[in-house]
């Protein structure tokens, strides 16, 4: 032949545009409108479905998802063969659809059919499909079920109809299951709209709802509208579709459009169906009935308590008539259900913020700001909770993001704040000096900044910020309370003294003012007049004055008046029988009086309370020591020192007890670890020098009473007669 190879070429052409023509052929399919005009035997609902899907995915191949469908079927064929028990067909089918192809219900995640098959993750009505859609190619009695806001399956052969719920991993529930569960209205059922098998256009219908979502989520209201128009024309008991339309209505602003669908449902379809009356609630609100709209949501809460966005709404209502601790309550349990909202964290921050739970606050506008970081609202409200209770660094990051979006005198203010918490003070006085240039009135700018320079030491400056803080707002007591602190680190604590007599002509009837002058009464040694406030502190507030009776009772103890201290300190425990100081202090009370069984069962108690309390240890020992019971002395002498081992007195009254007990090792070895502690401690030489001496190990004692005479030649006459016996080698 001539031209070979063209002939060759030739042929493979018209081979390949024979085969792409047959495959042209093969993916021919019906247009969406003309396919659910097929009558019902004619239709497949993996082939509608996948239609229906192509809408949004152009480049959809309907042939190759058909052929995975029906490559499934094949598959499942042989395991089924012979087998006539239903319940033993579905859990076959069950274990080769959610164990072997391992598709997995998640309710977030209803997609279509290709993406269903694609990620083999999907909703009800995902697994629904392809339930119906492999069961219909094995000839078997499958049929579609809907419930509210629910699509599952059942088998049905004239006989028995088990229901496979697909939520569960395909588990076996009767109807009266899923009444309890969907809650579902007995007229509903009536109505033939729930708990009946559906046809396959009905199914599609479902599935073309779904679409009809997705567009409205998309704010493709005209298709959305349209798909909704089409589902109700398939199925005209299609609640998914009215509601819907009913939610796209709204956001076209057609109130009463809206309404009207929400009422067809809840009047002539299900009276139960709580979607139709939270989005009537919205309705509402929009238009601003907010009690009509409160209504609508509680009823909904009522018929599904699960109801999530039925909480946020209500919460929104009752947050602007302020009715906070309600709006609280929604949120919270609104986040509990959907912990992914942003808006119900931020919006229950707000609240927290307005009701001055700051710690609350912070938390939620952290979660809004991780939910959305583009949130600047939510930064700016978090960054001044963050001041009131929270983390710091992170309020100056927010801050710092308000600053660079919009500088202002809060903004600096608060940033301040936050550098303050974190000890960067220069940083802290250079925010609160811009705030004060950009609003030089503000007082509490003078006061933070007065207290970043308290914490600098700077007490002068901070004193002077104060006062200026107290000029413009002369009667905000907390102003007094800081300054009074301020001039007590100055150890002007006439001044303090000052500060709180002024708070007190302010305000007479103050519990705090007359207990924190009665502190700095102490301070100065003005004991009956600090005995004055606190009794006064008391008079005001019997029933809350622990720390007053405790303070009181201190200042007893100051002037030796045991017995009034004991009592007060009785007083205090009266008031909190687990305030484990007021033991320590009684103890100490008992003890100055020489009554050591009740020192040391006060001792005991604070032990009680507070296992690892090194003081109350220390102070039984010395009890019992003083009882002469040495052996409970070194126990607790030693369990001080097991709490803290550099405890030197603990050490060296159990070497008193040692040596007492004549285990005069037992003594060198504590003196011994005294002078470790404190290697100039002339007493501890002396001591060890005399159990030395009792060992009569005498050049070791001539050692130590030497090493104690040069570090106190004041103990001479005490250590001369025991060194002079020492070398002459007599005890």
């Amino acid at each position: 032949m001539k031209y070979p190879f063209l002939l060759v070429l030739l042929v493979g052409v018209v081979f390949f545009f024979a085969v792409a023509l047959q495959g042209l052929a093969q993916k021919a399919f019906l247009s969406e409108d003309e396919y659910f005009k097929l009558p019902e035997e004619k239709v497949d609902i993996a082939e509608g479905a996948l239609i229906i899907a192509k809408r949004i995915y152009p480049e959809l191949d309907i042939q190759k998802y058909l052929d995975q469908i029906d490559a499934m079927a094949e598959e499942l064929k042989p395991k089924i063969e012979g087998i006539r028990e239903p319940e033993k067909l579905i859990e076959i089918i069950n274990d080769y659809i959610f164990v072997e192809q391992k598709f997995i219900f998640n309710v977030e995640n209803s997609a279509f059919l290709n993406n269903f098959l694609d990620t083999r993750n999907g909703a009800c009505s995902d697994f629904t499909s392809l339930y119906l859609s492999i069961t219909e190619r094995l000839n078997l009695p499958f049929y579609g079920v809907k419930a509210p806001k629910h699509l599952f399956v059942r088998y049905d052969d004239g006989k028995i109809r088990p229901n496979v719920a697909v939520a569960m991993n395909g588990d076996i529930g009767s109807d009266q299951l899923f009444i309890e569960v969907r809650h579902i209205h007995v007229v509903s059922i009536n109505n033939g709209l729930y708990l009946k098998n559906i046809t396959k256009k009905e199914v599609l219908s479902c599935i073309l709802s779904n679409r009809g979502v997705f567009y409205r989520d998309k704010r493709d209201f005209k298709k959305a509208l349209l798909d909704c128009n089409k589902a109700i024309v398939l199925d005209s008991k299609n609640i998914l579709a009215y509601n819907t339309r009913g939610i796209i209505y709204k956001k076209l602003g057609e109130h009463q459009q809206a309404i009207r669908d929400f009422n067809k449902i809840i009047i002539e379809f299900d009276p139960n169906y709580a979607a139709a009356y939270n989005n009537r609630g919205v309705v509402y609100y929009d238009i601003g009935k907010h009690e009509q709209a409160i209504k609508d949501y509680t009823k909904a809460i009522e018929l599904d308590p699960k109801y999530t966005s039925a909480y946020k709404n209500r919460g929104n209502a009752y947050r602007d008539l302020k009715k906070y601790q309600e709006a609280i309550n929604d949120y919270t349990k609104a986040i509990e259900l959907d912990p992914r909202h942003y808006l119900s964290y931020y919006r229950r921050g707000f609240v927290y913020y307005n009701l001055n739970k700051y710690e609350q606050a912070i938390t939620d506008y952290t979660k809004a700001i991780e939910l959305k970081p583009e949130s600047i609202a939510a930064y700016f409200d978090r960054g001044l909770t963050y001041n009131k209770k929270g983390n710091h660094q992170k309020a100056i990051d927010d801050f710092t993001k308000v600053v660079t979006l919009s500088p202002n005198m809060h903004a600096y203010y608060n940033r301040g704040l936050a550098y303050s918490k974190l000890d960067k003070y220069q940083e802290a006085i250079e925010d609160y000096t811009k705030a004060i240039e950009l609003d030089p009135n503000c007082a509490d700018v003078y006061e933070h900044r007065g207290s970043t320079y308290k914490t600098l030491r700077k007490y002068q400056q901070a004193v002077n910020d104060y006062t200026k803080a107290i000029e413009l707002n002369p009667k905000k007591v907390k102003y007094y309370r800081t300054r009074k602190g301020i001039y007590e680190l100055m150890g002007k604590h006439q001044e303090a003294f000052n500060d709180y007599s002024v708070l007190i002509k302010l305000d007479p009837k103050n519990y705090f003012n007359y207990y924190h002058r009665g502190l700095a009464c102490n301070k100065l040694g003005k004991y009956e007049q600090a005995i004055n406030d606190f009794t006064k502190a008391i008079e005001l507030k019997p029933k809350f004055s622990l720390l007053a009776y405790v303070n009181r009772g201190l200042t007893y103890y100051k002037k030796g008046n045991y017995q009034k201290a004991i009592d007060d300190f009785t007083k205090a425990i009266e008031l909190n029988p687990r305030y484990t100081q007021a033991y320590g202090y009684r103890g100490n009370a008992w003890f100055y009086k020489k009554e050591y069984d009740k020192a040391i069962d006060d001792y005991s108690k604070t032990i009680k309370l507070r296992p690892k309390y090194t003081e109350a240890y220390y102070m039984r020992g010395q009890a019992w020591y003083n009882k002469k019971d040495y052996d409970k002395a070194i126990t607790d002498f030693t369990e001080t020192i097991k709490l803290k081992p550099g405890h030197f007195q603990a050490y060296g009254y159990r070497a008193y007890a040692w040596f007492i007990k004549k285990e005069y090792d037992k003594a060198i070895a504590d003196y011994s670890k005294i002078i470790e502690l404190r290697p100039t401690y002339a007493s501890a030489y002396y001591s060890r020098g005399k159990a030395w001496h009792k060992k009569r190990e005498f050049d070791k004692a001539i050692s130590d009473y030497k090493k104690a005479l040069s570090l106190d030649p004041r103990g001479k006459g005490q250590i001369e007669p025991l060194l002079k016996r020492a070398e002459a080698k007599e005890e």
